[in-house]
């Protein structure tokens, strides 16, 4: 985003809905906050601020994807690990670890470093179970960030029809009507409800 030209869109956007300071939030590989978006969160300029959305329903839980792994006999350092994934529920999932990867599921090789790995999940909505095996050059713990979109909290496009009670809904359904009206429909707003985590292994 060009803060030369979009300056007052953001300061708009965070007068209304800000519930704290407004900062620049130039992401790096390192940061987790929007890898659904990676690799073009790496050419954008981005900014956070704190929300300060209606209190959650007593008996409301966000989507959360089951990780299971399976650990096989480590040898000469190296761990073996196989995963299942269930994103019921949750669209365009992104692992993102931190590990010197010697071999894994993909027909191709991983890089011969200690690097940070985005995984982009092939899960849909009708498949989304997901098996992947790696063998991983360390005995340590392994910290991996998971986050997806909800399915049902999209906007446009999902949210009104199966997400409208929803918390992150109702908030970005309101914020899109907003937007709409006071920039009279010039832009092309798309919003979504994240879930993201961390898992160690």
């Amino acid at each position: 985003m060009d803060m030369a030209q979009n300056g007052p869109m953001v300061d708009a956007i965070h007068s209304r809905y800000g519930a704290g300071p407004l900062k620049v939030a130039n992401s790096s590989e390192s940061d987790s906050s929007w890898d659904v978006l990676y690799p073009l969160s790496d050419f954008l300029e981005t900014f956070q601020f704190p929300l300060a959305p209606a209190p959650l329903a007593s008996d409301f839980t966000y989507p959360k994807p089951t990780i299971e792994h399976t650990e096989l006999e480590t040898i000469n350092g190296i761990r073996r690990l196989k995963f299942k994934f269930d994103f019921t529920g949750l669209v365009w999932p992104v692992l993102a670890f931190e590990a010197e990867v010697v071999s894994w599921s993909f027909d191709f090789a991983p890089p011969a470093e200690r690097k940070r790995h985005h995984l982009k999940i092939v899960a849909s909505v009708d498949e989304p179970i997901v098996h992947f095996e790696m063998d991983v050059k360390t005995t340590d713990p392994i910290e991996i960030h998971y986050s997806a979109l909800d399915l049902n909290q999209m906007v446009p496009g999902t949210a009104s029809r199966r997400g409208p009670d929803m918390p992150m809904s109702k908030f970005l359904i309101e914020f899109d009507e907003w937007a709409s009206e006071k920039w009279d429909g010039s832009l092309d707003i798309v919003c979504c409800g994240t879930v993201a985590g961390v898992v160690t292994i």
